[in-house]
């Protein structure tokens, strides 16, 4: 099984997340780590995703996640684009605005109307609280999903 970390930020935070888990896996597995932007789906190949994404503006997809969003939220991909794919989902933002954690949302439910298994619920971080403390019990939840093979 292949691991993939993917991150979408604006302003650092998912971005030091990701490579925060990756540095912690790496030792045991090799774990690819990338923007969404760079991302570039297999479909022959079975993957684990594990998107770490926050929500800018408006509800709006980072800069190097809004690629990756304007391709999967297309009415246009088939159903089955991720069949082969599990995921599980981290979205980041800030409670004081009206579309808390929208990115992180919208990408775990398209990611299973496209045919990719959730390894789990979605965990929704408020930048507006103790980040530190919340990434601590988002590892809890999340380092277990990864299997060496």
């Amino acid at each position: 099984m292949e691991y993939v970390i993917l991150y979408g930020s604006q302003t650092g935070n998912c971005e030091q997340i990701a490579k925060e888990l990756t540095s912690i896996l790496e030792p045991n597995m090799a774990i690819t780590c990338m923007t969404m932007n760079e991302f570039i789906h297999d479909e022959t190949k079975p993957q684990t995703l594990f998107i770490i994404c926050s929500t800018t503006g408006n509800g709006d997809s980072p800069d190097n996640a809004s690629l990756f969003w304007r391709k999967i939220k297309n009415r246009k991909v088939p159903a089955t684009y991720f069949q082969n794919t599990h995921y599980f989902v981290v979205g980041l933002g800030d409670t004081n605005y009206n579309h808390y954690c929208r990115m992180g949302k919208l990408i775990y439910q398209r990611m299973k109307e496209l045919g990719s298994q959730s390894l789990g619920d979605i965990i929704l971080i408020d930048e507006v609280q103790d980040l530190e403390e919340q990434v601590e019990d988002m590892y809890k939840v999340v380092l277990p999903l990864f299997r060496s093979e």
